[in-house]
């Protein structure tokens, strides 16, 4: 940019240095002559004055004086050449200062030593200070009677806005108050025997509850007990520990994998089977119930013999 800001002000400057000189009249009239571009970039080319001249060079080949390519919104091409070559024939024809400084207006008000990008940057600063300049603190307007309350106005404003914030921050605490906590905890895991809710049993609970759900002809809910029974018997052995958050297959992986599993126990049975039975709802009644005290009793056994 500061390359072409030299270039730009040395040319208009060394057009109006050429007031005594007539070559660029004639040169002028020839391109106004010319049927067409091609004509035209003819002329300009076997001109001595656009050989002899750097700029025009430059500008006619679209360069800029480091030898990189001209930008493309950047005038060049034989029409800007023209261009440059009237206004130097107009600069030939001047005889005075007043007709030099309009000229040197005219030349600069051309679109060929303009920069639309440097005036788009120059404005887009000059409209964000702008914008800066509007903000500011809101202050008090005179009253009714032509009063400006003045610092004490401003206060009045932040007063307001400090009742709101106080007021919405009471809104809130009375929203959580109401609001049922529980419902917002995370969800248990899918298949976990025992809920996060659910109060904790000794293996004798579990029995126990097993033989009052049998009466009351909750079959499905006997057997989980039953279920939860033999894992807490697991668990009293030493085979493999009871987790109240882990699935029934969980705890088989872990009870196989135990090396204090009594040899020939099976447990894997009971597990589809209670899987079927309490996940799949596919309940035979007390003879599912009767089942499982079997299973039950069957670990008593081999875990005893294993103690002893």
């Amino acid at each position: 940019m500061v390359v072409r800001t030299v270039l730009t002000f040395s040319v208009w400057v060394s057009m109006i240095g050429l007031a005594l000189a007539g070559p660029y009249s004639d040169l002028d009239q020839q391109l106004k002559h010319a049927p067409n571009t091609e004509a035209k970039l003819h002329l300009l080319e076997s001109s001595p004055l656009v050989k002899s001249d750097p700029r025009l060079l430059e500008l006619l080949k679209g360069v800029d004086e480091s030898g990189d390519a001209a930008a493309d919104n950047a005038p060049h091409g034989p029409d800007s050449v023209a261009e440059v070559i009237e206004l130097r024939s107009l600069a030939e024809q001047t005889t005075g200062p007043s007709q030099a400084k309009s000229l040197a207006t005219e030349i600069k008000q051309s679109p060929i030593y303009s920069d639309p990008g440097e005036r788009e940057e120059t404005n887009w600063l000059g409209r964000a200070f702008a914008r800066l300049k509007k903000w500011h603190l809101p202050r008090s307007k005179p009253n009714a009677r032509g009063m400006n309350l003045g610092f004490l106005g401003d206060w009045i404003i932040y007063a307001a806005w400090f009742v709101l914030g106080v007021a919405v921050l009471l809104f809130l605490l009375f929203v959580i108050k109401k609001v049922d906590l529980s419902s917002l905890r995370l969800p248990t895991k899918k298949g976990q025997l025992v809920e996060e809710d659910e109060a904790d049993r000794t293996l004798d609970e579990w029995l126990v509850l097993a033989d009052q759900l049998e009466k009351e002809g909750r079959y499905r809910e006997a057997v989980r007990s039953l279920y939860l029974a033999c894992l807490m018997k697991f668990d009293e052995s030493r085979v493999a520990r009871f987790d109240r958050g882990q699935t029934n297959w969980e705890h088989l992986a872990r009870i196989e994998a135990s090396p204090r599993l009594p040899d020939g126990l099976n447990f894997r049975e009971p597990t589809k089977a209670f899987d079927r039975i309490w996940y799949g709802y596919q309940v035979n009644g007390s003879d599912d119930v009767q089942r499982f005290r079997t299973w039950y009793q069957d670990i008593v056994d081999a875990t005893r013999l294993v103690a002893a």
